[in-house]
């Protein structure tokens, strides 16, 4: 796809992976708004601007001609960009909304598509690169570039610190989503994205499955729930070990990242010829008290597909639990999409 159309303003910016160990996985934030009305531009003017936002990886293309740059062994990392709405003019960034898109590691780009009013021009973008895996690569830099590319004259500057990315990632799964950003972007998934499962449900606390690729798996992120309500009504002694659980994860081709890092796994059924393994991850939770991220599940090679997610209570009254429909070891193939009921896409949990 060409984007360099005649007349377009465009600048790149570098930026880079987090490290594979590092638990912050957003290293550059950047702010984009739009310029006003100018002098000389008497009359009627176009007041939308329409901005790419695009990620763009390295490949090996020019090693052979002699690019040191592109001799360095570089596997493509899974990446997705999050774009929030900044409210408040402080120096503490603050987002009304967030929304986004993920892409995997399908592909080594990967853009989404926004639009802009001019005539707003203190309404203000945040643009997020985030990436859960980490590249296989000898590149220790592990760069990549995020190009910015519009049809009218755009303010862009590096933010010269990042938001705060547990409640940025609350709100992408939970809050309002961003209007400019709906429906557009590279993922083959678009318009399908964040769709939502209830892997365990009490009267205390639930926990979420949210497919940010849909069916297809490639990034999952599994997300606990809490009702602050009742929880604060609860006796100090019993709040201590009442939201305690394991979460067992199989999976092919993919790697899981808590607040720990990267989890270790055990291999279950070993696979054919070319195929990745079967792996599982096993996770315990004990003394939880907030809602958080708990894991993100992201695909790790070519061949993935993701499998069941399984919550079991840590105490006697289990019973009381119901599982989601995440019981069969395998519950997705790769590249099939169940489309979600009403019920799931209305999920907003107005309680917790």
């Amino acid at each position: 796809v060409v984007l360099a159309f005649k007349g377009n303003h465009a600048k790149s910016f570098d930026s880079n992976f987090p490290a594979k160990k590092s638990t912050h996985r957003c290293s550059r934030a950047f702010e984009l708004s739009a310029v006003g009305q100018q002098p000389g531009e008497e009359g009627s003017y176009n007041e939308t601007v329409e901005v790419y936002v695009m990620i763009i990886q390295k490949t090996k293309r020019g090693a052979s001609l002699g690019r040191a740059d592109r001799k360095v062994s570089y596997k493509a990392c899974d990446v997705g960009i999050l774009v929030g709405e900044r409210g408040g003019d402080n120096d503490e960034v603050k987002l009304d909304a967030v929304d986004g898109r993920f892409f995997g590691m399908s592909s080594r780009n990967g853009h989404l598509r926004l639009i802009m009013n001019r005539s707003q021009p203190g309404k203000r973008l945040i643009i997020m690169p985030v990436s859960f895996g980490h590249p296989s690569a000898t590149d220790e830099e592990r760069s990549f570039v995020v190009r910015v590319v519009s049809d009218a004259p755009l303010l862009v500057r590096e933010l010269p610190k990042i938001p705060q990315m547990n409640k940025v990632l609350q709100q992408y799964c939970f809050g309002r989503q961003v209007v400019s950003l709906s429906n557009a972007g590279t993922s083959q998934h678009r318009g399908t994205q964040g769709t939502r499962v209830v892997l365990l449900d009490t009267s205390l606390f639930k926990i979420m499955r949210i497919d940010c690729l849909a069916g297809g798996g490639g990034t999952v992120l599994v997300y606990l729930i809490v009702d602050d309500d009742k929880f604060s009504q609860l006796d100090p002694s019993k709040q201590v070990e009442s939201i305690s659980f394991s979460i067992e994860v199989n999976c092919r081709g993919m790697a899981c990242r808590t607040t720990e890092g990267l989890e270790t796994h055990v291999v279950v059924s070993k696979g054919k010829k070319f195929e990745a393994s079967w792996r599982r991850f096993s996770l315990s939770y004990s003394k939880e008290s907030k809602s958080r991220l708990l894991a993100a599940v992201v695909q790790g090679g070519q061949d993935f597909q993701m499998g069941s997610v399984k919550c079991i209570l840590l105490k006697q009254d289990a019973q009381s639990a119901a599982s989601g429909p995440m019981s069969k070891f395998v519950s997705s193939k790769k590249g099939v999409h169940v489309k979600p009921s009403a019920e799931e896409r209305k999920c907003r949990f107005a309680n917790y």
